[in-house]
């Protein structure tokens, strides 16, 4: 787990709204019992929607996450540490993540 994900989840479960977990034997963030970011290898993984999904691809801002090859879970986007502080360019994404999460509750 990257330090820079660590760091992230610090920032996201200042949120009561948001607690710690895990998803594929890595840490990651939930609201409720949903998971809606995880960090792999070191990038930020977030589940954003297909179609946030395919822009996000688009403009070369994230690949899809495939992590067993072959298969890409579509509603779900890996992003790279952007250059400078990574902790407040995916705060940007986790929040998104958070917001699309809690939009498909009921």
């Amino acid at each position: 787990m990257s330090e820079a994900f660590e760091a992230l989840l610090d920032e996201l479960v200042a949120d009561p709204d948001v607690a710690p977990g895990m998803i594929f034997g890595h840490r990651a963030a939930k609201l409720g019992k949903r998971v809606f970011c995880t960090g792999f290898e070191e990038d930020l993984v977030a589940k954003l929607g297909a179609e946030r999904v395919q822009d996000l691809i688009a403009t070369g801002a994230a690949t899809a996450f495939d992590p067993m090859g072959g298969r890409p879970m579509t509603a779900w986007a890996q992003i790279p540490p952007p250059d400078g502080d990574p902790v407040a360019g995916w705060l940007v994404y986790a929040e998104e993540a958070k917001q699309f999460v809690a939009s498909q509750d009921g």
